[in-house]
């Protein structure tokens, strides 16, 4: 604890160019830890075990590493997915049955996309939009057909968009807007808690099944869901970038404001690994928005990435939720993390000297400096 302290105290007094190299460091050791958990044939550690493969190929081609990413993507489709772009039963969908089931699908697409894999990220999407969006609210249903509810949750809701506008299917990003707009203007108890789900009678304010921690998040606590605001603001800055839609903009600042105005417990990463998505969000924002607040928060950001992360390079799960994680949760979260801290370097390096071409240039004020 003596050295956490000590290593706290030091990212607190560097400058702005000392945390960006740390930052840089960060990501190196991520991505080390990652590659070696790859198989000859791309077979990734604890494969057979769970799935907690779902983003890399993803973040393996934003670092660059194409070879390595295509060969994991190949195992995927060779091993996780069918035909139509669904997770084949077994292993790769056990674990998303009842919860989150179109995460995988949407992060695969966008990795598969970013690999020019189009007929597989095409067939994952059109699984999502034929058999897992609500065709009246647009939402993520939370559970595959055999035990649904009709649930809705934020984060699978604004990554099925992320999907989407990766590749280009604006009616599955449009609906999904839509759905933030309900949910944003049902929310009765703001700033202070945010109730991410709909179900079937609309906002969901009580939890009615094992789901309070994912159904309610009081921003003045410890252990909440605070990952929600930041995969909101990336799915909203996203979209106002492709239709210059006003409401996509001031709907990601509002939900970036909770985290930002919500308690220090969130950046206590012994007790929660779960406001690991505000630097993504505050990064996708700023690209937006140079002139705006998220610069700050992608920077606080940063110190907590710097102090979190393992000797090793990697991250697991937050204790209280996975007490004993194995190879498959490390990949899961060192992923997300490693994917997280490369898209805040990329927006620190130039995201305030994007050019007039910029969705958010007129508002913002930016030059041609």
């Amino acid at each position: 604890m003596e050295k956490e302290t000590t290593a706290m105290t030091q990212t607190a007094e560097m400058t702005e160019a000392e945390m960006i190299e740390e930052l840089r460091q960060v990501r190196e050791r991520g991505r080390g830890w990652l590659l070696s958990k790859i198989g000859e044939d791309g077979e990734p550690a604890a494969a057979q075990v769970r799935n907690g493969y779902y983003r890399m190929p993803y973040v393996l081609a934003v670092l660059g590493e194409r070879e390595a990413a295509a060969t994991v993507m190949s195992w995927i489709e060779r091993n996780a997915l069918t035909a139509d772009g669904d997770l084949r039963e077994g292993v790769p969908r056990d674990a998303f049955v009842d919860r989150w089931a179109t995460y995988p699908h949407a992060l695969l697409a966008v990795g598969a996309w970013m690999l020019e894999r189009f007929d597989t990220a095409l067939a994952l999407v059109e699984t999502m939009a034929s058999g897992f969006q609500d065709p009246e609210t647009g939402g993520a249903y939370m559970e595959r057909p055999e035990a649904r509810t009709g649930r809705q949750f934020i984060f699978p809701t604004a990554s099925m968009g992320l999907a989407g506008l990766t590749v280009g299917r604006r009616d599955v990003a449009d609906a999904v807007f839509g759905w933030f707009k309900r949910l944003w203007d049902a929310q009765p108890d703001l700033p202070d808690v945010l109730y991410p789900s709909w179900g079937p009678d609309g906002l969901r304010t009580v939890a009615d099944r094992d789901d309070e921690f994912w159904t309610i998040v009081d921003f003045r606590r410890p252990r909440q869901a605070f990952y929600n605001p930041g995969i909101s603001a990336a799915f909203l800055s996203k979209y106002f970038m492709v239709t210059r839609e006003p409401r996509a903009k001031e709907i990601a600042t509002s939900m970036l404001e909770l985290s930002a105005n919500g308690t220090d417990d969130q950046y206590n990463f012994h007790e929660s690994m779960q406001i690991c998505k505000f630097g993504w969000g505050s990064a996708m924002a700023a690209e937006i928005d140079p002139g705006g607040p998220e610069r700050s928060h992608l920077l606080r950001m940063a110190r907590w990435y710097v102090e979190s992360q393992g000797e090793d390079g990697s991250w697991v799960p937050s204790s209280f939720l996975v007490a004993e994680p194995n190879d498959s949760h490390g990949i899961e979260k060192t992923a997300e993390h490693t994917l997280w801290v490369s898209f805040m370097l990329a927006s620190l390096a130039a995201g305030d000297r994007r050019g007039p071409v910029a969705a958010g240039w007129g508002e913002a004020g930016g030059g041609a400096g």
